[in-house]
């Protein structure tokens, strides 16, 4: 398609954000009552599919994923598909 560019990013279901926040220090720092309990975002795009990566709970293994990118119509089978993962 002439004119089209391929790489622009589309504002909907086509289009998800990954981000990865494992590394970002956060879940260090003291803030004067010690680590805190979470880091997560404080406000989310609307307008994009987003899925941000954190640290998991202390004395937890694995990851913690913070998702907005789940229509309703599709909430089971992305639960499905995230318990398949092991």
């Amino acid at each position: 398609m002439a004119g089209v560019d391929p790489y622009q990013i589309t504002s909907d279901y086509r289009t998800l954000l990954v981000s990865d926040w494992t590394r970002l220090g956060f879940a260090e720092v003291d803030y004067g009552w010690g680590p805190p309990a979470h880091v997560v975002p404080l406000t989310n795009l609307d307008y994009i599919a987003t899925c941000i990566l954190v640290k998991p709970w202390a004395h937890k293994p694995g990851a913690r994923l913070i998702t907005q990118c789940v229509t309703p119509d599709r909430v089971t089978a992305f639960h499905d598909a995230m318990v398949d993962i092991n």
